[in-house]
């Protein structure tokens, strides 16, 4: 069950009319046009709205380090 729902682009906050997939128990967004305003790409906001477009963490050399519980 598709239901169209505006929503606001994640780079530049133009409101855009997406298709929306409620039945599982994340939400999945279905765009199928390019943003007009900034020109990003449908799949580039799918991803973001999805959020399979997430940056991952990035280990630093302070996070390899075990700190001691004690101090």
């Amino acid at each position: 069950m598709l239901d169209v729902e505006t929503v606001s682009c994640p780079v530049c906050d133009t409101e855009l009319h997406v298709k929306v997939n409620r039945f599982g128990k994340k939400p999945v967004y279905i765009v199928s046009e390019d943003c007009s305003n900034c020109k990003t790409p449908a799949e580039k906001i799918e991803k973001f709205l999805n959020g399979t477009g997430k940056r991952g963490y990035t280990k630093t050399e302070k996070s390899y380090i075990k700190l001691s519980p004690r101090g």
